[in-house]
């Protein structure tokens, strides 16, 4: 399933933001095991509520012929999103590279230099 990566959606842990309707597919929601609503400010300062299901996913980036490192985090539930997005730190944690974000071109942290990917 495609996801963005979004160098602006900072945190303090890895997080990924999920629509609630992919959330529901996929059986975390809302049978959840803990869950706390928050607030989060958006671009433009705005506030939005979410509910966050601490330590809830294994994520991993899944190529033709290369898989990251799974990393646990947070799925970060949104009623308002339509996409999946990786923030900061998850980015960080599957070892995703940004070569040029206008183009959609990255690759894993160890291909810096030898590889360059092309997003959806």
């Amino acid at each position: 399933m495609p996801a963005l990566v979004n160098s602006g959606y900072e945190t303090e842990n890895p997080e990924l933001l999920v629509p609630s309707g992919i959330a529901q597919a996929l059986g975390l929601w809302p049978e959840t095991r803990e869950a706390s609503m928050e607030r989060y400010k958006v671009a433009g300062g705005a506030e939005i509520r979410v509910v966050r299901l601490r330590g809830s996913a294994k994520v991993e980036v899944l190529t033709g012929n290369c898989v990251s490192v799974a990393t646990l985090c947070d799925v970060v539930v949104s009623e308002g999103e339509e996409e999946l997005i990786i923030s900061d730190k998850l980015a960080g944690s599957l070892g995703l590279s940004i070569i040029d974000i206008g183009e959609g071109t990255w690759c894993f942290k160890e291909e810096i230099g030898k590889k360059v990917r092309k997003s959806y």
